[in-house]
């Protein structure tokens, strides 16, 4: 599974791809939208993981824009949220993200959530 992860603080990226290492996911790093870009250029992932906040655009509008266009819609996106309350988990569930998780985190949350991302991947490409 092609995964790319859009988080600017250095602590929550290293716990990031760690886990991912683990899993032997196929991972790439950007700390900024205008990164993520040029990620998305060279190779589409299956999964998204994005901070809600970002230096140069909110997580939840960027997703939000890239599922407008046909070319991205499907790619399944977690979000790493700032703080968890009823209306972000709106904004982002009209964005198209399909699960978050509030940090700070604990490491197994996020596997658990990898853990079922991964059975949705599996289920759209059968």
């Amino acid at each position: 599974m092609k995964v790319l992860v859009v988080e600017h603080d250095a602590g929550v990226s290293l716990v990031v791809m760690s886990i991912l290492r683990e899993w032997n996911m196929e991972a790439r790093l950007a700390h900024t939208v205008q990164e993520a870009l040029d990620a998305l250029k060279e190779q589409e992932p299956d999964l998204l993981i994005v901070a809600m906040q970002l230096p140069d655009l909110s997580g939840v509008e960027w997703v939000r824009r890239l599922h407008a266009t046909e070319r991205y819609r499907r790619i399944l996106v977690l979000m790493l949220a700032d703080k968890a309350d009823k209306e972000a988990l709106f904004a982002a569930t009209n964005a198209g993200i399909n699960h978050m998780v509030a940090k700070p985190f604990e490491p197994d949350e996020l596997r658990r959530k990898l853990h079922v991302l991964y059975q949705e991947h599996r289920r759209q490409t059968v």
